[in-house]
């Protein structure tokens, strides 16, 4: 899959992104100074175990964490910053500008409303059209996401939908708009793997039909080889590695990129056995790297300073005193 070009200006810029939860029992440092870019037609997998903050970073993104959320740092989409910004206007970005596929579309769609009318009302909502424009515009998007007969799909409920048609139904009211970026989290997580390559294939068609860039958030190695331009790992509220997928896939330089490409199964490991060791407690994030509890190649100065993110080959940095094959 190729990406549209990333000489382009990004859609979306992060920096220093740094989200804290306040908690009975402390601050949660979930985000602690994340970097992100995505360019116009680009699909960015942003990977990593639960709890590694990759999706918590998106929600701050877009103003969606609960109050006991404290962030800072800058999120500029299309030339306007986001964080800080009014619910009001934050509003109006959302399905406008940024659409979020969430995992579970039984949840994420009202189970009370049909399908149609809640594609209609999302189209009304940020479109200038009558109601029996938007429920028309709501049948073209069943069918542009390959829904059988979607007249009669427009009336059903959610309930009355498989698992992947209604991930579907959700593509289909997020792309209502034309976002210039799509995020995409863990949407193929619930499906079976026949489902799964399908929902991809349609994601990535989307890309290349309309332009749109894409943050694609996954736990899934697997899924992220088959539609990411590029890939940003992210541990411990933290940036891991970043690299255009082939070099990832090919010369991981981080030891945890490396424990995730050897727990993915293959006909080599059936049954990978994973990475030993469990993430840390962001309640109280270690000192040096979070990683160097779990990592085979770690150094006495792991645990004591965080490295920083050097250079490891064209369009590939990577955080680590003791990269894999020494870096560059």
């Amino acid at each position: 899959m190729t990406s549209s070009g990333s000489a382009q200006e990004p859609v979306l810029v992060v920096r220093d992104l740094r989200v804290t939860f306040r908690t009975p029992e402390g601050p949660v440092c979930a985000v602690r100074g994340m970097d992100l870019e995505v360019a116009p037609g680009e699909i960015l997998g942003l990977v990593g175990e639960s709890g590694s903050g990759k999706s918590v970073a998106m929600l701050a993104v877009l103003g969606l964490l609960p109050r006991n959320a404290e962030i800072e740092g800058s999120a500029v989409f299309e030339g306007r910053e986001l964080i800080g910004l009014a619910r009001r206007d934050l509003r109006v970005v959302r399905g406008a500008g940024i659409a979020m596929i969430f995992q579970d579309p039984l949840t994420a769609l009202n189970p009370v409303h049909r399908i149609g009318r809640q594609i209609a009302e999302g189209i009304r909502a940020h479109q200038a059209v009558t109601r029996v424009a938007a429920d028309a515009r709501a049948v073209e998007l069943l069918n542009a996401v390959g829904i059988p007969d979607p007249e009669r799909r427009a009336r059903a409920f959610p309930h009355e939908m498989s698992g992947g048609m209604r991930q579907r139904a959700m593509i289909a009211m997020m792309i209502a708009n034309d976002p210039q970026l799509l995020i995409a989290d863990e949407p193929t997580t619930a499906l079976d793997v026949t489902v799964q390559a399908q929902i991809l294939e349609l994601l990535d068609e989307i890309r290349t039909r309309t332009g749109c860039a894409m943050v694609f958030i996954t736990h899934d190695l697997g899924v992220i080889a088959r539609i990411a331009d590029r890939v940003q790992v992210m541990y411990g509220g933290r940036i891991a590695e970043v690299a255009p997928t082939p070099e990832l896939f090919g010369a991981p330089t981080h030891p945890y990129t490396v424990g995730l490409l050897e727990a993915v199964p293959g006909p080599d490991r059936p049954r990978p056995e994973g990475i030993p060791g469990t993430p840390p407690s962001m309640l109280r994030p270690p000192a040096g790297c979070a990683f160097h509890a779990r990592c085979p190649r770690a150094l006495p100065v792991c645990s004591e300073v965080d490295p920083p993110l050097l250079t490891m080959g064209v369009g590939h940095v990577g955080a680590c005193h003791n990269p894999v094959g020494g870096g560059s």
